[in-house]
Order: structure tokens, then sequence, then C-alpha cells
């Protein structure tokens, strides 16, 4: 992936061997790389750094053709109904 390229799309291929990316401003490129890491490995590390799931707002905005889940399994629901009193 060359800096300073805006990334259009990153995508794990279906066995998770490989990751897409789409660069480009005016030109689109496709790029793909071989993942060195465990998808679930991600997961278990970006789930570590929060404190709260999304909210159904956020996954909308972010992830809006996938039907709605927990973000992390282990994070209490309770505290995404507590953030969206807050707003």
């Amino acid at each position: 992936m060359s800096q300073g390229e805006p990334v259009r799309l990153v995508h794990f291929t279906s066995d998770r061997q490989f990751l897409m990316t789409v660069t480009g401003a005016s030109d689109l490129r496709i790029e793909q790389a071989p993942v060195r890491v465990r998808v679930q490995d991600l997961i278990t590390d970006t789930c570590s750094k929060l404190d709260r799931n999304l909210t159904s707002e956020e996954w909308a905005q972010h992830l809006g053709h996938i039907p709605y889940r927990n973000t992390c399994e282990h994070l209490n629901p309770a505290i995404v109904a507590a953030h969206k009193g807050r707003q």
C-alpha cells in the first residue's frame, strides 16, 4: 500500500489468509497482502482496549449492512445504554 494514498476499502478474503485494500484518489489500485496475524488476535486486542460496545447508531454508521450485534461479547451492554443517555 502506498503511503499518502487514501484507503477506500479494507477487506479480509473469505479464507482470512489475505488482506485486500483499495487505495487511490483518482486512479484506484487493488492490492493483496498476506495476513501475518490471526483475525481473532486482532479482535481480542481491539476488545481489550474498549470499555463499551458500539451503539446501534454507531454500528449503522460504520457497518450499516451487517445486522447489529455486540461489538465485544465480554462488554456489558448496559454501558451502551448509559452512553446513549449522556448524549
